[in-house]
């Protein structure tokens, strides 16, 4: 075990059994909070009938207000206890959705909206509080398995249609309400308050130190992979409509079928990154979506042959279901390097995991938030819909070649490090 990582407690087996579950339920809990608007919009559009822009607003003031309060909330959990957050958020958050049940106005909605972005506050504690409970050996597989909670935006897709089709809307919040509060109950009744670190000196000495670390390199790594997944997850029911002239049901399912995969997959990030190295699983994991981000970048293509006596056409065109594939890879790599990156996160900022993975989410929400806006620029602006895939390789690309910059200033510190150690010992 490396010195700068924290011994667990000796209980921290057995209460992994316990904590880890409801971590998991409580990001669950917090990606289908997220998205529960996008899947709730078509009832709220026509009933309000709001604009194109108004509606966007709306979808995009969770992720933009879960980014704003992603550092108060990391230091909340710094200084209060993951528990202590998990639990305040989630009181929060059954107070939001009730009020949704209340509200009859677009501003209302805004309000509800911005509320939501509380779910971050899940999502950063409950990584802190796996952390504090799992042993440094399973720690990829724990925070991956906690990360996987990711699912809930595609729970959201399937369970809100058909709870509005069998009773109506206002049940969805409803429901989610229920889950809520049982699982404040759950972690008040089955779990013992975690002590926070508090504003000690060591504890400020390591907020100080952040801005020397490598967090803009791992912060943009995250956003690639983090804000690319989620404004794929946005995006693609309409390209898929759009593109293959598929209903929008239909594309939206398909979209869900990208969701599961990346989820799931970060528990297997995190396990190959316990064994192999976050590093390598990480770099493996970009370069195998710049291979699939470089085929689905292609747009549909013909191309002319001058015969002998008659002219070819040869149409380039990725079927739906060679799309699809390549989507569903897409997203299985991305959560891979999802799961490695949350093993990053502990190895990296051992003692300040909530206040890094605020900083971290900050930036992954801005680029969940950014780049829809980008794709939907781009589409018009060249006219091609392909544009967005082009534009992640592009950044997927920038983000490995600063990876693997900042890795190798810090392997070049480290070589220093230990000449220096071993040069003061022969010395002394």
């Amino acid at each position: 075990m490396s010195a700068n990582h924290p011994a667990p407690s000796p209980a921290a087996d057995t209460s992994l059994t316990v904590v880890l579950p409801l971590a998991f339920v409580a990001v669950f809990m917090a990606f289908a909070c997220w998205t529960l608007l996008a899947v709730m919009g078509v009832h709220l559009k026509e009933t309000l009938a709001l604009t194109s822009t108004a509606f966007g607003l709306l979808l995009a003031t969770p992720v933009l207000v879960g980014g704003l309060m992603a550092i108060p909330l990391g230091l909340a959990v710094q200084a209060f206890g993951a528990r202590k957050v998990i639990i305040g958020c989630l009181a929060g958050l059954s107070l939001v959705l009730t009020s949704l049940m209340l509200v009859e106005s677009y501003l209302g909605l805004l309000f509800v909206a911005g509320g939501l972005g509380l779910s971050v506050g899940l999502f950063i504690s409950g990584l802190n509080y796996v952390v504090s409970h799992s042993p440094t050996s399973r720690m990829g597989l724990a925070l991956g398995c906690c990360g996987s909670g990711m699912s809930g935006a595609a729970f959201s897709y399937l369970a809100v249609p058909l709870i509005h089709e069998a009773y109506s809307w206002q049940a969805a919040p409803l429901a989610y309400v229920l889950v809520l509060c049982l699982t404040m109950v759950l972690i008040l009744l089955l779990t013992d308050p975690d002590p926070p670190s508090g504003w000690n000196p060591e504890l400020r000495q390591s907020i100080k130190a952040l801005h020397r670390s490598h967090l803009s390199a791992f912060g943009l790594n995250y956003s690639v992979l983090f804000g690319g997944f989620m404004a794929l997850a946005l995006w693609l029911p309409d390209y898929l409509s759009a593109h293959y002239g598929i209903p929008l049901r239909q594309s939206a399912s398909l979209a869900m079928m990208f969701i599961l995969p990346g989820a799931l997959a970060q528990i297997g990030g995190g396990w190959l990154a316990d064994r192999a190295g976050p590093r390598h699983v990480l770099r493996w994991s970009m370069l195998a979506c710049l291979l699939a981000l470089l085929v689905l970048s292609y747009p549909p293509m013909s191309l002319s042959v001058r015969g002998i006596d008659e002219i070819y056409i040869i149409e380039f065109r990725l079927p739906l279901t060679v799309a699809m594939g390549l989507l569903i890879l897409l997203s299985g790599v991305m959560g891979i390097g999802l799961g490695s990156l949350l093993r990053q996160l502990y190895d990296i900022f051992p003692n300040t995991v909530g206040i890094a993975a605020g900083a971290t989410l900050l930036m992954a929400c801005m680029a969940a938030f950014t780049l829809p806006l980008l794709f939907g620029v781009a589409n018009d602006l060249v006219g091609v819909r392909n544009i967005a895939f082009m534009l992640l390789f592009g950044m997927t690309l920038v983000a490995l070649v600063v990876s693997e910059w900042a890795g190798r200033i810090e392997e070049r510190q480290r070589i220093m490090e230990e000449t220096r150690q071993l040069t003061e010992k022969t010395l002394g």
